[in-house]
């Protein structure tokens, strides 16, 4: 389908409840805003993020009746990160989710995800479709689920000896190989290692990676990035980052900040773990899509940036609106926001509230799927 056109929606930002819950053997952190008794949607962020990425939906999900509801993913904020890397795989997230949901005494509504909560999103609606229902999905189309191959192995064969950051949050002795799960002594890698180093700098950078394309960010002084060299072994990430002093309008100080503080409490271990997953996710999936006619049933509906990176990285918005119609059968449309990049729950709240808003009020009248079983988190 053609990218839908995207209006602007004001609503206010009002501050989150937050509280520790139990779920699926970890201590996990949840904001949640709205009346619990209303439908529940469920917000997956991405990385380097955490809950507070959707302050901007949670308010505005509260606002229209529904009951909004954003963790910190394992690894990620004040929820813990255990120790073992397959421990971060797309089953033991789905765990998580679905323990969350039994916590909460609550059926989902609807699954959201963005960036590697996108990528969680194809997994889990593939896995638990009869527990995600619904599925708004951001920034990520479904190429692990259709790739042909392990996607870490693809990634090894397009790039060589050329940096890739997803390569290099997989190196633990030798570049270019899969993380290697079933060592235990493989912990920690230098990807974590060299972000840790300078967590301010880094995140700072990368935010401003993922809009370069964008009018606001085009407008600011950068310098070029201290590293040019394509080769892995002329660096790691930080230094091919362009430099900047001041930051965009939607990233203000004490938004960095929140970030900031967040990461240098949590370490970025437990979120790389998540990029050394990638294969052990296709295999943990490619059952399953294959069993489901390599479709994803339930009603799906996709909203990315125009100018993302990751979008133009699989051929811009028609390209990628082609890919998630392929995978989708009951795909509700695409809505690619106009000058906005990679994080378009922040750059552009207001556009990706409406869009995520007339999704879900269109899919109000559905419904329940026949013969759902009784899964943890639903409610009778």
């Amino acid at each position: 389908p053609p990218p839908a056109p995207c209006h602007t929606l004001v609503v206010s930002m009002a501050t989150s409840r937050q509280r520790m819950v139990h779920a699926n053997g970890i201590r996990m952190r949840i904001a949640e805003e709205g009346d619990p008794t209303k439908p529940l949607v469920l917000l997956m962020h991405g990385w380097p993020e955490f809950w507070y990425s959707w302050r901007a939906q949670l308010a505005a999900l509260a606002s229209a009746g529904f009951y909004a509801v954003a963790p910190d993913l394992r690894g990620f904020g004040a929820t813990e990160s255990p120790k073992e890397v397959a421990s971060f795989d797309c089953e033991c997230i789905g765990n998580d989710m679905l323990a969350l949901l039994k916590v909460l005494g609550r059926s989902c509504y609807a699954l959201v995800g963005h960036d590697w909560g996108a990528i969680l999103a194809w997994h889990l609606g593939c896995l638990f479709p009869e527990a995600f229902p619904r599925l708004c999905v951001m920034s990520v189309p479904p190429v692990t689920l259709v790739a042909k191959v392990p996607p870490v192995d693809r990634m090894s064969q397009q790039y060589g000896e050329d940096f890739y950051y997803i390569l290099y949050h997989n190196e633990y002795q030798d570049y270019g190989k899969p993380w290697p799960i079933d060592d235990p002594a493989a912990f920690t890698g230098p990807a974590e290692k060299e972000y840790e180093a300078d967590v301010e700098g880094f995140l700072k950078r990368l935010y401003l990676s993922g809009a370069l394309s964008t009018s606001e960010v085009k407008a600011m002084t950068l310098e070029a990035p201290p590293c040019q060299d394509p080769k892995r072994s002329a660096g790691g990430q930080l230094d091919r980052l362009p430099l900047c002093t001041s930051l965009p309008s939607w990233m203000p100080q004490e938004a960095l900040d929140r970030f900031v503080e967040a990461f240098k409490a949590s370490g970025f271990r437990g979120g790389i773990n998540y990029y050394r997953c990638l294969n052990r996710n296709w295999q943990k999936t490619k059952s399953a899509f294959q069993k489901a006619g390599g479709k994803i049933k339930q009603p799906t509906f996709f909203i990315g940036g125009e100018l993302d990176p990751v979008i133009k990285t699989y051929g811009g918005p028609e390209a990628t609106a082609t890919m998630v119609s392929k995978v989708c059968s009951d795909l509700r449309g695409c809505c690619f926001i106009a000058d906005c990049g990679h994080w378009n729950t922040q750059e552009k709240p207001h556009e990706t509230n409406q869009a995520l808003l007339r999704f879900l009020e269109s899919t109000r009248d559905l419904p329940d799927l026949p013969g759902l079983p009784d899964l943890p988190g639903r409610s009778r």
